[in-house]
């Protein structure tokens, strides 16, 4: 194979599979048709093509180039914030620099004969597929629940931490050619360095809704003891008022009788008389 194929052939198998992964996830979040984001991809690609035709560098040092077009277009497609995004699509990238150093180890190995490059091709797509399945089950356990999440210095520091790790990584070796022990564990523990730290921040943010349902809880139940303790004095006052009303009734009865059997009946109309101005002026009292 020419090196036209083979470029044409990582461009094609490489990339676009990892890339799917981003675009799985923010499945309901797009700004546009799928069709229409599935015909922008197409020509996203053709243009990452002639890059790579028109290109003297490594094919991998180019398609690392040619990473920030795809974030571009991702961040024009999806309807979410930039750093949400930046942030998922830099979880997927590890496991492309790690599949691509595993491809130049099996390259060194078992390449002779070969066109170069061609075992990058064959091993990339292979990987993918052995990592789907854990790739599939972190998305839908661990990232999709973190997408109600709208504090958005959760996602600046994770976009921060993950910058820190792949600019080590690439810096060590940047067109991944290297097959050194360590540049090769370096690539295998980053993926797993990245899912711990999504752990944490998962676990941070469980304890801090939490503690905010607990606040809230306590919150409504301190309203609602308040409302007790009002309803509580009211009721106590209606009982104080109706007690000091049935003891002035009883009073106003005890000397309305005496005054009967007295026959003192100017006096019992003076009083009868007060009574009806004093319960004529109560209600207005009140209002």
């Amino acid at each position: 194979m020419s090196d036209f194929e083979i470029r044409l052939l990582h461009t094609l198998v490489c990339a676009p599979p990892f890339d799917l992964l981003i675009f799985y996830f923010f499945r309901k979040r797009l700004s546009f048709r799928r069709s229409y984001v599935i015909i922008g991809y197409l020509l996203l690609l053709s243009l990452t093509m002639t890059i790579q035709m028109s290109s003297t560098l490594d094919m991998s040092l180019t398609a690392l180039l040619c990473r920030p077009l795809a974030l571009l277009y991702m961040t024009a497609v999806i309807r979410d914030h930039p750093l949400r995004i930046l942030s998922i699509a830099l979880l997927v990238y590890p496991l492309l620099l790690l599949a691509s150093t595993l491809g130049t180890t099996m390259e060194i190995f078992f390449g002779e004969g070969l066109p170069h490059g061609l075992w990058k091709c064959l091993l990339i797509p292979m990987f993918f597929l052995l990592v789907l399945p854990a790739a599939l089950h972190t998305i839908r356990h661990l990232l999709t629940p973190m997408l109600r999440v709208d504090d958005w210095r959760l996602w600046m520091y994770l976009c921060g931490y993950e910058l820190i790790l792949i600019a080590l990584a690439v810096a060590a070796d940047p067109s991944s050619s290297s097959v050194r022990p360590t540049i090769i564990a370096a690539r295998l523990l980053l993926p797993f360095a990245l899912i711990q730290y999504l752990r944490v921040s998962d676990l941070l943010t469980r304890y801090t809704e939490e503690g905010n349902a607990l606040h809230q809880r306590q919150m409504h139940e301190r309203m609602i003891r308040k409302s007790e303790e009002a309803r509580y004095h009211t009721m106590l006052e209606i009982w104080r008022s109706s007690r000091r009303m049935r003891h002035d009734l009883s009073h106003h009865a005890t000397l309305i009788a005496q005054l009967a059997r007295e026959g003192r009946r100017e006096h019992l109309a003076a009083y009868l008389h007060n009574l009806a101005e004093q319960f004529t002026v109560m209600p207005e009292i009140k209002k």
